[in-house]
């Protein structure tokens, strides 16, 4: 049962009838009323109060989003649509807000750890400079919506990310390192994600994580990536060495 609100075509009184019936009567004068002939008559009348009312709150909207108060524009945006679902101008302002980024929405950071080489890395996206990192640096990047791929480099060593914003709240970090044993690995959380294979990663031991907060290229936010480091190979060569120094004196003993 759906009730809507009428006024009586005899008498002029507001009455309420079910739509989903055929007629329904005046409560004031008895008067008989056809309910689908009752609201198309009055269709035009609501309709103009909507628009008038859809109007103002998308001045509201608009006078929000000038002045960079995003969250207060999408609820007027929000609240022209709960009326007119098909109003475009509501449309277009809601999708607007949602993907304008106003501040830093990524940060890329170096702490410093035990074992880790001086030599800076070097992030690019599409051949250009994002920023570049020395021991304890950090950088703040402002990320427009989308996909973006980050080759994170040293001189001999390369790894890639990828970071995908879909909205103004979206955020994302990431935490690289270049050590003696494990070479050039990160961890990365929110919207980010190392994507080059055995490059995601822990940490080994921190000695100290010296993280200066100020910006060093670029604008940005937080992530994190997760796995093992890479194993170092010393060990291995180490046994290899010793097992053919055991041999050559086993058959030196035997001649």
């Amino acid at each position: 049962m759906k009730i809507i609100a009428l006024k009586c075509p005899n008498c002029n009184a507001d009455i309420e009838l079910d739509q989903d019936r055929e007629f329904g009567f005046c409560n004031y004068c008895g008067t008989k009323i056809m309910i689908a002939d009752a609201v198309q008559k009055v269709s035009g009348t609501v309709n103009i109060n909507r628009s008038s009312e859809i109007n103002n709150i998308l001045k509201r909207a608009k006078d929000y989003e000038e002045r960079q108060m995003l969250d207060e524009a999408e609820k007027y945006y929000d609240r022209a649509l709960d009326i007119d679902m098909d109003n475009q101008e509501a449309q277009e302002g809601l999708e607007r807000v949602k993907t304008t980024i106003l501040e830093p929405n990524v940060i890329i950071e170096r702490p410093e750890l035990e074992g880790s080489y001086a030599e800076q890395i070097v992030v690019s996206e599409d051949g250009e400079e994002v920023c570049r990192l020395g021991l304890g640096e950090r950088s703040f990047i402002e990320c427009p919506v989308g996909r973006h791929v980050f080759d994170i480099r040293t001189r001999n060593e390369a790894i890639k990310a990828r970071i995908t914003i879909k909205d103004r709240r979206d955020s994302a970090k990431i935490s690289l390192w270049f050590q003696r044993g494990y070479g050039l690995y990160g961890n990365a959380e929110g919207s980010a994600k190392i994507v080059t294979k055995g490059a995601n990663a822990v940490p080994a031991e921190t000695k100290s994580v010296n993280i200066n907060d100020t910006p060093t290229g670029g604008g940005g936010f937080n992530v994190y990536l997760g796995g093992k480091p890479k194993k170092s190979g010393c060990l291995t060569k180490i046994l290899i060495a010793f097992g053919i120094l055991l041999l050559l004196g086993i058959i030196g003993s035997l001649r």
